[in-house]
This record gives structure tokens, C-alpha cells and sequence, in this order.
């Protein structure tokens, strides 16, 4: 199943979770804003919003861990899933970069352009939302 596929399938999905389960509530939360660009887009602040936090705060932590200051464990350890994630995604983003003869900076650049288009499509409320974020895949 595409990732297209699987949001257009949501709310069905959502019906066959079990009843007012955590899990449940956020596939219907999905559901709701997959619905509406501007609820999608306003998703996609709060989350742009919490990687910029947690960046800020990764890059404080690292600054201050190289340059000997003394740091709270527990704000190092509420940095650290977040750093995993990133660092898995670069990651994976320069074995594909390798895979196909790009170079990583050029790769993760043409990403960037690409998730700014959709952004920029969502706020103009130019499609439905899956096909913005997806494009026009096949279900499967």
C-alpha cells in the first residue's frame, strides 16, 4: 500500500481500530485534517515548528557538551530520539544519494525544493491534499 493509498484509507482504517483507543483518535485526527489543506498545512507548522525547536536545542546541547559546560542530563536525553531520526534520515537520504550517481548535498537540496513546492500547493489549495503530498499514485 502507498502512502497515498493508506491516507485516502483512514478514516476506514480508523473504524476497525479498537474503540477510543489512543490509536483510534489519531487516525481519526488524520482523517480530519488529510481532509482540508489548511488543516494540513497548519499539521505541518506545528511540526515544522517542533524539529526547529529541537534542532535549536540539539545544537545548544552540542555546543555546550564541546565547549565543557556542565548539562542537565535529562534536556540531553530528550535531544537524543530526535538526533537518532535525523541522523538515520541523512543517512538514508546519501545511500540513495550513492545509489544513483547524485551527490548528498544535491540530493537533500532537491528535496527541500520539492517538500517547499508542496507546501506552497497546499497553501494555494490547489488539489487534494493526499495527491499534493503523494501525487498521483496507483493504490495498491
Amino acid at each position: 500500500m502507498t502512502y497515498g493509498a493508506f491516507v485516502r484509507a483512514i478514516s476506514r482504517i480508523a473504524e476497525e481500530l479498537p474503540t477510543n483507543s489512543q490509536l483510534q483518535r489519531e487516525a481519526r485526527a488524520v482523517s480530519a485534517w488529510i481532509r482540508d489543506p489548511a488543516k494540513t498545512t497548519r499539521q505541518l507548522d506545528i511540526q515544522s515548528n517542533l524539529f526547529d525547536r529541537l534542532l535549536a536545542r540539539s545544537v545548544r546541547q552540542r555546543n555546550a557538551v564541546v565547549h565543557g559546560v556542565k548539562t542537565v542530563q535529562e534536556v540531553v536525553a530528550s535531544v537524543e530520539p530526535f538526533i537518532r531520526r535525523l541522523a538515520a534520515s541523512l543517512v538514508a537520504q546519501a545511500v540513495v544519494s550513492a545509489a544513483v550517481g547524485e551527490q548528498p548535498v544535491a540530493s537533500l537540496e532537491s528535496q527541500r525544493v520539492k517538500i517547499r513546492r508542496k507546501l506552497w500547493l497546499l497553501r494555494e489549495g490547489t488539489g487534494p491534499v493526499d495527491r499534493v503530498l503523494f501525487g498521483e499514485e496507483k493504490d495498491e
